[in-house]
């Protein structure tokens, strides 16, 4: 008796494929960054060698990942290659490590974004309702936290983009196609 094997679902075209990866390089840090980067530097020169200086380096990083998933072709990523290169427990700990830290982290920060952007059109958004001063073992001041809407508002937008990829990878796919088209169209503006 033969047993099917389950398959990833392949219902990613072209167009959404790539919104996916420019979307996912273009980033929300493209409009929150360079103002940042212009007032640390000090000169316009300095910052366009810094971008490209990234761009650089994230090239060979996705020339290293091209070919080891050429290599390797089987789903897992990074996950797959640090398993086979240095052992099960590398892997193991690097998929954790996404699980628990750096994809919570980067939804977050994502939606914080989002929220950041919300507030230039609407400030009543970020307009604190209340603060709470937290005495922290390691600081001699008391931490000031300020609760805004836009902290509800970022876990909503969670929700939103969540509920999006549980309706299916295609409909994922067209939103970010739209999503990533107004990032390309908000650059060129």
């Amino acid at each position: 008796m033969s047993r099917n094997q389950p398959e990833l679902v392949r219902g990613l075209g072209l167009w959404s494929a790539s919104a996916i990866v420019v979307g996912s390089m273009i980033g929300t840090g493209i409009f929150l960054v360079p103002s940042e980067m212009a007032r640390q530097a000090g000169s316009v020169p300095l910052v366009f060698a810094a971008w490209i200086a990234g761009a650089a380096l994230t090239l060979f990083g996705a020339l290293a990942l091209a070919e080891m998933g050429s290599a390797l072709p089987e789903a897992g990523g990074p996950y797959a290659y640090l398993k086979r290169g240095f052992g099960p427990v590398w892997g193991f700990l690097y998929g954790w490590t996404i699980a628990i830290l750096e994809r919570p982290a980067s939804v977050a920060a994502i939606a914080a974004g989002v929220l950041r952007f919300g507030g230039y059109l609407t400030p009543a958004v970020v307009a604190p309702l209340f603060t709470w001063e937290l005495a922290l073992p390691f600081l001699s001041e008391p931490y000031a936290f300020r609760f805004t809407a836009a902290q509800p508002l970022a876990a909503a937008v969670i929700l939103v983009v969540t509920g999006v990829n549980y309706l299916g990878i295609r409909l994922g796919g067209r939103v970010q196609v739209a999503l990533t088209a107004a990032k390309v169209f908000a650059l060129l503006a």
